[in-house]
């Protein structure tokens, strides 16, 4: 089995020599015209083939067949700790989203920006480079130019915070007309077809314990009419171990993020949506 500093060192070069490292300056396509190199533009999924872990047959199969899968371990525990160090130093906001509905502040992130660590830019490659294992079975398939970082808290938060983040899709357009077409113009979110999402959390911190809360709930099945998992013919909660890795549906799987329990951790995860292209 490949080291885990094998692994980031393979990873970390492939990132380097993809991106030309530190440019003065390059073209409009590629990157930001000066300063480090960084992705500003949405990817066909080639460009990130082969610089993370592959995704396994089984995990296709899984993905196919019962619209997600989990992939335990997908990321070392030495490597998921320093990812995980690297996530508290970030700056996180509140959404826009009411109180009620999510509690998590984010932060988006793209390889190769000055704040981030070695390991957090492996990761956010690593996520990005599954779209390439998957193109096979979805058809095309695209890379947004930036992943979301998240992270919630113990105690929930006052004034009315869930704790956790209601069901909800990730494709679902706004019912609202004005911010439909805001929605609509923004591919990133418009354009959602399967979401991949990684688990960081402290592997000291007793997350596999399930005393720590912070699941992730899939209602499987669930009617795309219903918005709070009444119809799901099975719920699965994937408890949010580090290192742990989850695919599903973007646009049809129906999802909610439950409450963080002790007191004291915080629930780190990396988020990213593969996209189709433009019909």
């Amino acid at each position: 089995e490949t080291s885990t500093k094998t692994w980031l060192s393979r990873v970390r070069a492939s990132v380097m020599a993809a991106s030309g490292g530190v440019l003065a300056a390059v073209t409009e396509d590629n990157y930001t015209t000066t300063g480090p190199a960084r992705p500003s533009r949405i990817r066909p999924a080639s460009y990130y083939s082969g610089l993370g872990p592959t995704v396994s047959s089984e995990t296709l199969v899984s993905l196919q067949n019962r619209g997600f899968a989990v992939v335990d371990g997908w990321i070392p525990p030495a490597q998921v700790r320093k990812i995980n160090a690297a996530m508290r130093k970030l700056e996180y906001r509140k959404t826009l989203q009411r109180a009620s509905t999510r509690s998590d502040r984010v932060v988006w992130l793209s390889e190769q920006a000055p704040e981030n660590s070695a390991e957090l830019d492996s990761a956010i490659v690593a996520l990005k480079s599954i779209a390439a294992d998957l193109g096979d079975a979805f058809g095309p398939l695209e890379v947004p130019s930036r992943v979301m970082g998240s992270v919630y808290v113990a105690p929930p938060p006052a004034d009315g915070a869930s704790g956790g983040y209601v069901p909800h899709r990730d494709h679902a357009p706004p019912s609202d007309d004005d911010l439909y077409w805001c929605w609509k113009s923004d591919r990133e979110q418009s354009e959602r077809r399967l979401t991949a999402i990684l688990f960081v959390n402290d592997p000291e911190e007793g997350w596999d314990g399930g005393d720590c809360g912070g699941e992730l709930r899939l209602f499987l099945g669930a009617d795309l009419s219903d918005s709070i998992g009444d119809t799901a013919s099975e719920i699965i909660d994937v408890p949010p171990i580090g290192g742990t890795l989850v695919i599903f549906d973007a646009r049809t799987t129906l999802h909610a993020v439950l409450p963080v329990s002790q007191s004291g951790v915080s629930r780190y995860a990396l988020s990213c949506w593969i996209l189709s292209p433009p019909s």
